[in-house]
């Protein structure tokens, strides 16, 4: 009978479904140690990105840091997640990704160079900067 299934009360063989922490000792996979591991040190090992299966390159693209150098990530890092992440960490307002034809990474870009454009100084310009 259903009754002769429930332990005895005080028995200590209840069950709790509800324990939410029950997986925090689990340790991360290899694969998301090495995933942290190319963020970390992302300018030296930016050559393993096009070997990359489509899963570990979202989880990298999801954990990269948006304050990348530019130069660095506009070639290498394509539209999509990445590109979402660092406009809204940039701008936190008027982020209508359907004005630049749904591409994050050409919203990105293109208001990168209208808020450069603005903050110029009318009759001066360093090349060097700007180079």
């Amino acid at each position: 009978s259903v009754v002769d299934c429930v332990p005895p009360l005080g028995s200590g063989s209840a069950r709790r479904a509800e324990n939410w922490t029950w997986d925090e000792t689990i340790p991360p996979s290899l694969v998301e140690e090495c995933i942290r591991f190319f963020v970390s040190q992302f300018d030296d090992h930016k050559r393993v990105l096009p070997f990359l299966e489509d899963d570990n390159m979202i989880l990298l693209l999801e954990t990269l840091p948006t304050t990348l150098p530019l130069e660095i990530v506009i070639y290498l890092i394509p539209d999509g997640i990445y590109w979402k992440r660092r406009c809204n960490d940039t701008w936190s307002t008027m982020n209508d990704v359907t004005n630049y034809d749904n591409s994050w990474k050409r919203m990105f870009a293109e208001r990168y160079v209208e808020d450069f454009i603005e903050s110029e100084e009318p009759g001066y310009t360093d090349w060097v900067e700007v180079g």
